[in-house]
């Protein structure tokens, strides 16, 4: 395993789905629009 040269965890993400797509449900677009839709909302 290689280490990422990433500065973000959003770049990680990115850095994995490319690497390997098959891994995921969500793009990571996907997942940091609903990520950030939902920011500040409480239950």
């Amino acid at each position: 395993m290689r280490e990422l040269k990433v500065r973000t965890p959003f770049e990680a993400v990115e850095c994995w789905y490319r690497m390997n797509p098959e891994l995921f449900i969500k793009s990571p677009d996907m997942f940091r629009s609903g990520l950030l839709k939902n920011h500040g909302t409480t239950w």
